[in-house]
């Protein structure tokens, strides 16, 4: 069986991206708010946070599901909404922790 290349896609129009994620940014405090909750996580696991972790570790991805399966429970019948903020920010901040680890494997090797 022979296989053909996907047509490559046009590249998009950088005026038309920056205009389409003008309305998406979210506010400086959202991410102040991440920024809180990574701080707070370390103090709390110490040598333990995953703020210790590199990039690649198979420890990442159970800590993130761990997050949003937190997340999943707010959601069910006998979830709280009320936290579910409290929750999403836990969800980015690990995410924004092991993206900054990817970032720093990066640059090492760079």
């Amino acid at each position: 069986m022979t296989t053909h290349p996907a047509p490559a896609e046009p590249a998009p129009d950088p005026a038309a991206v920056l205009a389409a994620i003008a309305d998406m940014r979210p506010p400086l405090s959202l991410w102040l708010d991440v920024a809180a909750r990574r701080a707070l996580a370390h103090a709390k696991h110490g040598a333990r946070s995953i703020e210790h972790l590199e990039s690649p570790d198979p420890a990442w991805l159970p800590v993130l599901v761990e997050e949003i399966g937190e997340v999943a429970n707010s959601l069910t019948y006998d979830g709280h909404t009320t936290g579910i903020r409290d929750e999403l920010l836990d969800v980015l901040a690990v995410a924004s922790a092991w993206i900054d680890a990817i970032d720093r494997a990066a640059s090492d090797g760079a």
